[in-house]
């Protein structure tokens, strides 16, 4: 589960930038 939660955030952020 929290892999999952850091990978989606990793991949906010890159959308993000």
């Amino acid at each position: 589960l929290i892999e999952k939660m850091k990978k989606n955030i990793q991949d906010y952020f890159k959308k993000k930038q």
